[in-house]
């Protein structure tokens, strides 16, 4: 018989769901991830054989990510006496949390519409709570397999829709969250030069769009790293002059007409539907919030874990917690001059590695000595079996400042060939995981 935690009618499957569970919780986070038997492929060694043992402690954790609820249920079988804050923005999501809320019943599931990057916020206003006070936050960035499915919602050209790209959208569940989408702002507006009514039924705003060619090429390339985002954008342009592009089809067929001829099985709309996605809905930006509302509301020992599907999500976690954790090595001057970096772009980079600006060359220099020191030290103490980082103490660096997580994945966890072969989907995806100290929050620039 089916448990009535696991029953689902949003179809939806959590990638790294095991691995998630490990990490998740403050007991056996800070222990080695089991594993059994050699192999080869993703991973050299497969996944545990066995489920980890119920832990009935009164934990609260947060599921920033809702979707489908998977990650929720997973957790609330694993730990019986938790609760779980279900965030998520999108409305079919929502009623989802609801309609599992009112089937387990008690508060074990607390629905919270709204934005990650505003957690902070959304606990003190919907759930009384604030300051130090979940016990571990997991985020599955991206869009999920059921909004990918869902023609009308605009996010794949696999099935013809309407150039909506919204994870807020309301088109079905009519106007009751018109209140919470502060803006309207869709693919259709952005590939069109138009004027548009944005600002949802409270308060419209008329505007005019102009997206230029230039502005779309960036778009294209920086969300999507499309290195074909010039000719992607001139071949827009060229199109919307002729009539409005409207539907999901439509941009494909542009975007493949402009991208020209490809090799492999991605096709070349892909990144540029990537991409419009995560403009439309400021993702990396949501996220980078996100990472900080965690780094405030989780208490000592507490874990954070992040599921990420792309380069330029998995980039911003792993700079945060590399930050967050002191252990901003970065690549150093000598590279910069051996490349040939050494004017403005390497000298910005350099400095932007770090939470200080470095005000000179000298400065560069001097402080490049002191990346070399630490890595030493570092080696020094993991050959010889020191603890590198304790969470009950506060280590600092030079600057004074103490480290508010401690890494726990040193690199990122994939998925293995069996769940890849089960959930095609989840080959992009790599995990990596936190623990939080006692140190007061850093607030990293990521």
């Amino acid at each position: 018989m089916t448990s009535p935690i696991t029953a689902a009618a949003f179809s939806h499957t959590p990638v790294l769901l095991q691995e998630c569970l490990h990490y998740i919780s403050p007991i056996t986070a800070l222990k080695p991830f089991v594993t059994r038997g050699a192999g080869t492929g993703r991973r050299r060694q497969g996944l545990a054989p066995t489920t980890p043992a119920k832990d009935t402690s009164a934990y609260t954790f947060v599921d920033a990510t809702f979707g489908g609820g998977g990650y929720t249920k997973a957790i609330l079988e694993r730990f019986p006496s938790a609760r779980v804050i279900a965030i998520d923005q999108d409305p079919a999501a929502f009623k989802e949390a609801e309609a599992l809320a009112l089937k387990i019943g008690g508060d074990r599931v607390l629905p919270v519409r709204g934005k990650f990057g505003d957690m902070v916020a959304l606990l003190e206003k919907e759930l009384g709570l604030k300051g130090p006070c979940i016990d571990g936050v997991v985020f599955d960035i991206g869009v999920s397999s059921y909004q990918i499915d869902q023609g009308y919602r605009g996010f794949s050209f696999r099935t013809d829709g309407p150039l909506d790209m919204r994870m807020c959208s309301d088109k079905v569940h009519g106007p009751k969250y018109d209140l919470l989408a502060n803006s309207s702002l869709t693919a259709e507006h952005i590939v069109n030069s138009c004027v548009a009514l944005l600002g949802g039924a409270t308060k419209p705003v008329l505007i005019l769009l102009a997206f230029s060619e230039p502005d779309l090429a960036n778009i294209i390339y920086e969300n999507g790293d499309e290195k074909k985002s010039r000719r992607i954008a001139r071949a827009i342009v060229k199109a919307r002059q002729a009539e409005p592009i409207k539907t999901t089809k439509q941009l494909a067929d542009i975007v493949l007409k402009g991208a020209g001829k490809y090799v492999g099985a991605i096709h070349p709309a892909t990144r540029t539907f990537q991409a419009l996605r995560i403009y439309v809905n400021d993702e990396l930006n949501q996220f980078r919030q996100g990472l900080l509302a965690a780094e405030t509301l989780l208490k000592p020992s507490g874990t954070l874990v992040g599921v990420t599907f792309h380069s330029l999500e998995d980039t911003i976690l792993k700079n945060f917690l590399r930050t967050t954790s002191g252990a901003t090595i970065g690549l150093g001057l000598r590279y910069y001059k051996e490349k040939g970096r050494y004017g403005y772009q390497g000298i910005e980079r350099y400095r932007n590695r770090r939470i200080s600006e470095v005000s000179s060359i000298a400065a560069m220099e001097k402080l490049y000595q002191q990346d070399i020191e630490r890595l030493e030290e570092r080696r020094k103490e993991l050959e010889e079996g020191r603890e590198v980082f304790d969470v009950s103490k506060n280590q600092g660096d030079e600057e004074g400042m103490k480290p508010s997580f401690q890494i726990l994945t040193k690199k990122s966890v994939a998925p293995s060939d069996e769940e890849v072969e089960r959930n095609v989907r989840a080959r992009s995806a790599k995990l990596r995981a936190a623990v939080r100290t006692e140190s007061e929050p850093m607030g990293a620039t990521v």
